[in-house]
């Protein structure tokens, strides 16, 4: 359709061109033919009024129009008259041996030289216009790149987080004069971690190019997908206008991720969490729907992770509760709201308490009791947890020697370790002066790690653990057997006692023998690595006798023991 408008303007021009062309020449002669007249036969009326200057100006005016509006073709037509002019001038001063055509004959040469003046700087204007277009298309080339290098994701092509705000601002701005509904979504994949862990960023970045490569498949027409930094990815969805047709898409979504990833030979089964907020329902901003899709999409990782969650009020609920208890756990240190408890651990032998697990807890002055597996968290979370430990510690430290006053036998006393503690540098010198002012006992301390903890990739936890060892701690591994990959690492580690996971002990009444089997086999790995086990979660004695058969050498009974103070 353009080239169609181009087109006939390309010849409407044509013709208006030769329409001047036309009547340029005729006025011309007309004015040529009115000169000899006026020439030859003096009007006497006019005598006072030069109508020979007057038709020479003009005709001069016409070739100057000529030459400005045709350009070639005009400068030509118009040297061409003037040259017939010249002609017709000398003709009549020698035919009738007078001056009076003089002026003309010298104003006719003079406006050839101011002809072809205007014509060259006609071309240099023409060349400096050109010029200047390009360097315009030049700069607007550049610009669009910087605003491609501005809103462009590098790694991905995908547009950026600037971009989709940008974009996301402007869909508010008309969503709010025409009450239409869209939604936006954060996807973070799940187990990306692993792969920059085990084989480095670079294969991590193929596995963010593939997963925005496959995004764009599956890309609508009033969809805009971008991302927004590390493995995060946003969308911005206005064509589902049902509940049913969206949970399509995101299940369309989530089918990108079916097919493995494939990189440097090794298979990648990556999975995606997925948080949603719907305008206006949770939020009129972009803030608020960004906030709400990113709250929805961490609750979908604490659900299970490879879900979508939709924001609704009991997820806000949660949130919100979560940054009160963070706001109160500021300074709960100070106000000693903190307390241990201690689980007795007992020989699988002759059922004595040999050993005790210090477990953390908080009563709030303002909400109350707060269960460890909510604040434990938001201490990680906001740094607190390295100030707490090392309070943990010597409260330990502290009571440990005090129960060994009245307790027959020696006691051990287990603390847990989380990995941010693990990953401070200083933190065994920070222990090793605790144990000093304490005067406690390294070796009748048991540190305990999970194994998410202990395999983790940064070598600074093994490291930490090796330091530790080195101190006289015991290591205990906790959690033992969830994960079936842990069996081939165990050898790496430092550790002392090897706690079997309170869901094999629990199974232990259905008689599945699969759940047997694992349990005899983390017993047999213990005394291969010269290692303690201890059985947690005990609740009967059917429990506590098939892990005393199989030489478990410690239980952590709760069935007939309790946490104490």
């Amino acid at each position: 359709m353009a080239m169609l408008r181009q087109s006939v303007r390309e010849e409407i021009t044509t013709k208006m061109s030769h329409i001047v062309l036309i009547t340029s020449i005729f006025l011309y002669s007309f004015l040529g033919i009115l000169l000899i007249i006026s020439t030859r036969h003096p009007l006497d009326h006019l005598e006072l009024f030069n109508l020979p200057g007057v038709i020479t100006a003009l005709q001069m005016l016409i070739s100057v129009y000529l030459v400005l509006q045709l350009k070639k073709i005009g400068l030509k037509t118009a040297l061409f008259l003037n040259f017939l002019s010249i002609l017709s001038a000398a003709f009549f001063t020698i035919t009738t041996r007078t001056i009076e055509a003089l002026p003309g004959l010298f104003i006719y040469t003079s406006l050839g030289s101011i002809l072809l003046l205007i014509d060259r700087y006609q071309c240099q204007v023409r060349t400096y216009l050109r010029e200047i277009e390009e360097h315009r298309k030049l700069l607007e080339k550049k610009e669009e790149h910087l605003l491609r290098l501005a809103y462009t994701d590098s790694l991905t092509s995908l547009p950026n987080r600037d971009y989709f705000q940008e974009k996301l601002e402007k869909k508010l701005a008309s969503s709010s004069e025409i009450l239409s509904s869209f939604w936006v979504a954060i996807l973070d994949l799940d187990t990306f971690k692993n792969v920059n862990d085990s084989l480095g960023h670079e294969a991590g970045d193929k596995i963010l190019k593939e997963t925005g490569r496959r995004l764009s498949s599956i890309r609508r027409e009033q969809t805009i997908i971008a991302r927004a930094g590390g493995d995060e990815f946003l969308f911005m969805v206005s064509d589902t206008n049902t509940e049913q047709e969206m949970k399509e898409y995101l299940k369309e979504i989530q089918g990108v991720f079916q097919k493995p990833m494939t990189v440097e030979g090794r298979s990648f089964q990556i999975a995606a969490s997925i948080g949603v907020a719907v305008y206006p329902v949770d939020g009129i901003t972009g803030l608020e729907l960004l906030k709400n899709a990113d709250m929805a999409m961490y609750e979908s990782k604490y659900l299970g992770k490879n879900t979508v969650t939709l924001c609704d009020a009991s997820i806000k609920e949660k949130v919100k509760r979560s940054t009160t208890l963070l706001f109160h756990l500021q300074g709960a240190l100070e106000r000693e709201e903190f307390h241990l408890v201690y689980q007795p651990q007992l020989s699988g032998r002759n059922h004595h308490i040999i050993a005790f697990e210090a477990l953390l807890r908080w009563t709030s002055s303002e909400t109350g009791p707060v269960s460890p597996g909510e604040f434990i968290p938001l201490a990680e979370k906001s740094g607190l947890i390295h100030e707490l430990g090392l309070w943990v510690f010597r409260k330990a430290c502290k009571d440990l020697r005090t129960m060994q006053k009245h307790h027959p036998y020696p006691l051990f006393l287990s603390i847990n370790l989380s990995l941010q503690q693990l990953l401070d540098p200083t933190f065994c010198e920070k222990v090793k002066s605790i144990l000093f002012e304490e005067s406690a006992d390294a070796s009748r301390i048991v540190l305990e790690v999970t194994e998410s903890v202990a395999f983790h990739q940064d070598s600074r936890v093994i490291d930490n653990l090796m330091l530790l060892k080195r101190l006289g701690f015991l290591v205990a591994l906790d959690d033992f057997g969830k994960d079936y990959s842990s069996l081939g690492r165990i050898t790496y580690l430092p550790v002392d006692i090897l706690k079997i996971d309170m869901d094999f002990i629990r199974r232990i009444d259905e008689g599945n023998q699969k759940d047997l089997a694992i349990i005899r086999s983390i017993i047999q790995l213990s005394r291969n690595l010269g290692a303690k086990v201890l059985a947690e979660g005990v609740e009967n004695e059917s429990q506590r006798s098939f892990s005393r058969l199989k030489a478990a050498t410690i239980c952590r009974d709760t069935f007939s023991t309790k946490g104490f103070p």
